[in-house]
């Protein structure tokens, strides 16, 4: 298997659907599909390019991990989801995270060696507020105004303390305490 057509009735692409199918080097997803399934394309080392078309909202977990002679694909304006591991392991150079992307799972482009630029394409709110997240945790919170006036200057009050001890009191000094030394 070197090269798949799906069909144009397949509205959506299994888990495990082509998993390491090493030979594979080129797949035509049409237009209505919307899911692109959990290790759907997982392995498939020979997979140089990808077209994920307009219309698909969301990539399962580990869809293209493994594809490592993977370099280019678009994610289009409809996608809301990346599963976990999705990308990972791939040969990719760049790319655009779309606005419409609301959930990124974890490790989704991991190993990925060759990825020097990535741009993610948010969404602007009325909050005032940069807000990154990973899972479900915040991970960063900042006012928006540090785009314009730089990085937050953080200052703390301080007040150095000289410390204090007290002299210790002898009772006695052992034997040899002092001994041997020259």
């Amino acid at each position: 298997l070197t090269a798949v057509t799906i069909a144009d009735s397949v509205t959506s692409i299994g888990d495990y659907a082509f998993n390491e199918c090493g030979q594979l080097t080129g797949v035509t997803i049409p237009d209505g599909v919307t899911y692109i399934g959990g290790a759907a394309f997982w392995g498939c080392k020979g997979l140089a390019s990808v077209t994920i078309p307009e219309g698909v909202t969301s990539i399962g977990n580990d869809a293209f991990n493994g594809c490592t002679a993977l370099t280019s694909f678009n994610l289009p304006d409809t996608l809301e989801t990346i599963g976990q591991g999705a990308f990972a392991d791939t040969a990719i150079t760049e790319l655009t995270i779309p606005a419409s992307v609301k959930k990124i799972g974890k490790e989704a482009f991991v190993n990925c060696k060759q990825l020097t630029e990535a741009t993610v394409l948010g969404e602007f709110t009325d909050n005032g507020k940069f807000h990154m997240t990973w899972g479900d945790k915040t991970v960063c919170c900042l006012d928006i105004e540090y785009m314009h006036e730089g990085l937050p200057q953080l200052q703390l009050k301080a007040k150095w303390v000289p410390p204090h001890f007290d002299e210790p009191e002898f009772k006695a000094v052992g034997a040899w305490a002092f001994g041997l030394m020259r």
